[in-house]
């Protein structure tokens, strides 16, 4: 016989280094790295992480990996002589999902996802505008306004699935953008940059989707798998290891999980591979992240025999939380929903849309509602025309009269009035010093916009994915004498309470332990 071979483990080689202090935990990198070494190594994944079950501290500590809790995630760096610190990533359980307020919203989103006629509904209008749609891009399926390279100034125009009007596909718009919005806006409440974001909205005339009380996200992709179908077969190139590099880099991805499986099924893990984060994608879960550092999913499937039903390994439903049940003979799937904002389309340059898409009634297609897309027309008329309104000394009730509307009942209704003297308070302002700093450092620790192709390499049919590099390493047995940190939930309400410095860790806490 020949003797065995020992298996060859490898060290994780991280970029970051966190630190976990009160209020959050804090990244910087290791050294000064070029963008080609941060992009490879954003590419090696340990394969414990593979494993269909929740994983140890040990086991976590050895991958080099930390277990996203309640705590938010910043990255620091400096830009000139001075830190700067910019909000990063934060974890939503189901628990937390309830307390901000958006439970029953993703009750409904999954209701409407899983429903028999909607993915089929998805697919053949796509198709009909796209007959190679699911050859390119299987079961994701894009809502609201694309932008079509090459088409000049009808560059932004409403995509396939939009153009269909249909009631159902809005509604299912109108409510992501809710919960995106809302898991947004509280993940770094308080923190300045959230300011500064909610200014660029106002000045950018950033043409975001779904409700007027969306600022944040632009687009939103839908993704349908099957039980035990590979996410590559089902979502192609999104279910690689990738960055989203048209994204804004400034500005926040929401992703909501809400798979429906047997109880022998684990929901699968979360990884943003730069950061060396994971999170547990159970339902009714979701993270909020910069969506241009490398991302992907993996880990889903159903649990070995050794961990029977009540096995702290298998995932549980938290304390206090009840699933929604859905109608009876629902087939099991996994359905993740991306909430994101495009970089051309949060800095939109109006006279790149077309105008029989964009400013017809054909745009309710992407706003949803009226007050959605006639205070959206008033940012961007104050964007095209701030130097005469200023000039003429316009009043914010001049501009609100403007773009009023008749409601369904016959009723004027009018911008809201802040907005309007916000815009007017902005408008052509050309220094925004804080805004700078924020692009100057989203740059510093960026890691590109692709995964271009490799000298000595096969030529790849898409740049935005990567190949991950699958290493073992020295992690122990299963133990949950180790801890098991993907157990963990909120017990109550969290948040922050005026200013960012004042939010504490309660049993909720990040699990950061780095392999030697």
């Amino acid at each position: 016989m020949e003797p065995a071979m020992e298996t060859e483990y490898r060290k994780p080689e991280p970029i970051f280094n966190p630190e976990e202090r009160e209020d959050a935990i804090y990244h910087t990198e290791i050294l000064p790295m070029a963008l080609t070494e941060r992009r490879r190594r954003s590419q090696i994944v340990p394969l414990v992480l593979k494993n269909r079950r929740h994983l140890t501290t040990a086991e976590l500590a050895a991958a080099d990996y930390i277990q996203m809790g309640d705590k938010p995630h910043f990255m620091e760096t400096k830009v000139g002589n001075k830190n700067v610190v910019v909000p990063f990533a934060r974890y939503f359980d189901p628990v937390r999902m309830e307390d901000i307020g958006v439970f029953d919203k993703l009750a409904e989103i999954q209701r409407i996802a899983f429903r028999v006629d909607f993915q089929p509904k998805l697919a053949r209008i796509s198709k009909a505008h796209n007959s190679s749609h699911e050859k390119c891009k299987g079961t994701t399926y894009d809502l609201g306004v694309t932008v079509q390279p090459g088409h000049g100034n009808d560059g932004i125009q409403l995509g396939g699935l939009a153009k269909s009007n249909d009631v159902e596909i809005k509604r299912l718009s109108t409510l992501v953008s809710e919960v995106a919005s809302r898991m947004i806006k509280t993940a770094f409440k308080g923190f300045p940059t959230m300011e500064v974001l909610e200014r660029r909205w106002i000045i950018d005339a950033s043409l975001t989707i779904g409700s007027e009380d969306n600022h944040e996200v632009t687009s939103i992709q839908v993704n349908f798998s099957m039980l035990n179908q590979d996410l590559v077969d089902a979502i192609k190139e999104v279910g690689k290891v990738h960055n989203d590099g048209k994204d804004d880099r400034t500005r926040f991805t929401a992703l909501l999980f809400l798979p429906y499986f047997p109880k022998d099924h684990f929901p699968g893990r979360f990884l943003i591979t730069t950061a060396r984060l994971t999170c547990t994608a159970c339902p009714f879960s979701g993270v909020v992240f910069t969506g241009t550092h490398a991302h992907f999913a993996t880990g889903m499937g159903k649990y070995e025999s050794r961990y029977g039903p009540n096995s702290p390994f298998r995932y549980h439903c938290p304390p206090g939380i009840q699933y929604p049940p859905l109608p009876s003979g629902t087939k099991y799937g996994r359905v993740a929903i991306v909430a994101y904002p495009k970089r051309f389309l949060m800095r939109l340059k109006p006279n790149a849309m077309r105008p029989e898409d964009m400013e017809t009634d054909a745009a309710l297609a992407h706003h949803c509602t009226e007050r959605n897309m006639q205070e959206f027309r008033l940012r961007v008329y104050v964007k095209m025309h701030a130097s005469l309104l200023r000039a003429a000394n316009t009043s914010a009730d001049s501009l609100i009269s403007t773009f009023s509307w008749l409601n369904a009942a016959g009723e004027r209704e009018y911008p809201r009035r802040q907005l309007a003297i916000d815009a007017l308070r902005y408008a052509g302002d050309e220094l925004d010093p804080e805004w700078e700093e924020l692009n100057a450092a989203v740059e510093k620790f960026g890691c590109g916009s692709k995964f271009p192709n490799e000298k000595d390499k096969p030529k790849k049919g898409s740049t935005k994915c990567g190949e991950e590099e699958w290493i073992e390493v020295d992690a122990p047995m299963p133990d949950e004498r180790d801890g098991i940190p993907g157990t963990r939930f909120l017990s109550s309400s969290r948040g922050f309470s005026g200013s960012f410095g004042g939010m504490k860790s309660e049993g909720g806490g990040d699990v950061v332990m780095r392999g030697m």
